[in-house]
């Protein structure tokens, strides 16, 4: 099975597991489910981030290469994968 998660499971399963359904759990932590977030997630969270509205006990880019590479988590959209691109996007800053 594949599933799509989005900004709020990718929030508390990285920080407030709690939160989550044990459906949800059981979904994210079963070998046959890939579990891919969108882009457009990290990008919410950098805008969240970047206005003091959301924090992280590490940093974002840190956070999202540690659940890529250790927990099977995968960014939705191949082409966002180039370091370049992921280093423009999570550096990017809301000045509003």
């Amino acid at each position: 099975m594949r599933i799509l998660i989005d900004t709020h499971v990718f929030i508390w399963w990285t920080g407030d597991v709690k939160k989550l359904s044990s459906r949800v759990c059981n979904l994210l932590v079963d070998p046959n489910t890939d579990v891919m977030l969108s882009i457009v997630s990290v990008w919410e969270m950098q805008i969240k981030s970047s206005l003091g509205k959301l924090q992280f006990k590490t940093s974002l880019s840190q956070l999202v290469d540690d659940e890529v590479n250790g927990n099977r988590i995968e960014l939705s959209e191949n082409w966002v994968k180039t370091p370049s691109f992921r280093t423009a996007l999570i550096g990017f800053e809301c000045t509003a």
